[in-house]
């Protein structure tokens, strides 16, 4: 989990210091990135709040319906048995599924992309790219992302600014935006192996498995420097 991500799961559990509450309040007002990213963790949490409520219940519903006989007619005996045996079962619904998703398994995956500074020798110079890569490199990538897709404006056919753009929007959760750009990517790049992985695992973190799988067997079944990850990811995503 990256700098900024922790920042917002702290901040949304209420375990955070004053100052660095003050920092959050402060970047959801000045930064529209790091908004976009605190209202997608907030989901989340929501989300996995509301099944574990709705677990809770649920568990708990059916336990007074199959319950027969009335506690005042049990022995003394018996009812420490039975509020430990409540206790055990409240405490087996509250836990979460210990089986990772397709999400987490290919969000294991996912690595940053490595900077060849020759491949950017045109804007070497360029102290704004110095900066954006910075950021990147120290996982900042929420940050880094702005300074990167002004970059990439100005110099389009800077495949590895593209592919830095595109891989940090995976990193901070906004995998439709990466999709689309590795999706128009030419295969006769020498980066397209990457793109190629990199586009794979966007499309099962995005819950778009029907379209991840023939190209993760593709990777797998070829001459592909993830031939072996891909094949692995597919026995686990079975």
């Amino acid at each position: 989990m990256d700098n900024d991500l922790l920042l917002i799961s702290d901040y949304l559990a209420g375990d955070i210091s004053p100052e660095d509450q003050s920092l959050v309040e402060r970047r959801l007002l000045e930064d529209p990135v790091f908004e976009d990213q605190f209202q997608q963790r907030k989901a989340e949490i929501e989300i996995i709040r509301a099944a574990d409520r709705a677990r809770v219940k649920e568990g708990l519903r059916q336990q007074l319906t199959q319950e027969k006989t009335p506690i005042r007619f049990m022995s003394s005996w018996w009812i420490p048995i039975a509020i430990a045996a409540s206790i055990a079962i409240f405490l087996l619904i509250l836990l979460p599924n210990s089986s990772p998703g397709p999400q987490q398994l290919a969000m294991s995956y996912l690595e940053p992309m490595p900077i060849a500074t020759s491949r950017g020798a045109e804007v070497g110079s360029d102290e704004r790219l110095k900066r954006a890569f910075s950021l990147y490199q120290q996982g900042n990538y929420a940050a880094a992302l702005p300074e990167l897709e002004e970059l990439l404006a100005q110099i389009p056919e800077n495949e590895q600014i593209a592919l830095l753009v595109a891989n940090a929007y995976s990193q901070t959760g906004r995998f439709d935006k990466s999709i689309s750009l590795y999706q128009p990517w030419d295969h006769s790049s020498p980066y397209w192996d990457v793109v190629e992985w990199n586009l794979a695992l966007a499309l099962v973190l995005e819950d778009r498995l029907k379209e991840a799988i023939p190209l993760l067997t593709q990777i797998s079944e070829g001459n592909h420097f993830k031939a072996k990850q891909a094949a692995k990811l597919l026995s686990e995503l079975e």
